[in-house]
């Protein structure tokens, strides 16, 4: 009855991984496996009480992740001319993002240059669009890039980011721990 979810924090600008009660509808979709490809049995570890508290359905993954990079993309449409645009947008869809989800993402991205402002006039910019390029990185680290370039110290800068996806993002485990020897 339990899975690791992926939350983010949008005021903390942090992600986590806690353990988070299945939804009913998880809960019956993996009942169905069961059986799938020959006969099989469903075990649950839980009392039907249990399972009656559940939420019938997991949030969205739009409520839960950073949604910075894909508001960059979204401001690549013809008729999302700026800030304002986008919100209205936004909130037309099934599942829209919180508003805070929506502020932090912003903020950030006028923090980096990628928008001209924070208000609803704000539109992107020439350094958004290049920023929007990089699909596989935060904005952050695109914009670390970017400005490398122009530092003339990019391959240096590459290295790092490199080695910080080799290590999931965790700088402390690009350190080993001293661990003394038993011999």
């Amino acid at each position: 009855g339990f899975e690791i979810q992926s939350s983010y924090y949008p005021k903390q600008n942090a992600r986590s991984l806690l353990e988070e009660r299945i939804s009913k509808a998880s809960a019956n979709q993996r009942k169905g496996r069961a059986g799938r490809t020959k006969p099989g049995e469903c075990f649950r570890l839980y009392t039907e009480q249990v399972f009656e508290k559940f939420k019938e359905y997991s949030t969205p993954e739009i409520q839960k992740t950073d949604i910075t990079s894909d508001i960059l993309d979204l401001f690549k449409l013809p008729y999302i001319k700026n800030i304002g645009d986008l919100k209205k947008y936004l909130n037309t869809l099934m599942d829209p993002p919180k508003n805070d989800f929506i502020i932090s993402s912003i903020i950030k991205l006028s923090a980096l240059g990628a928008i001209s402002s924070d208000n609803d006039q704000g539109t992107i910019t020439q350094m958004g669009l290049a920023i929007s390029k990089f699909r596989k990185f935060d904005v952050h680290i695109s914009k670390a890039i970017i400005a490398s370039a122009k530092l003339n110290c990019m391959y240096e800068v590459i290295q790092i980011v490199l080695i910080t996806f080799d290590i999931d993002n965790q700088i402390k485990s690009l350190f080993n721990k001293y661990r003394p020897s038993r011999r």
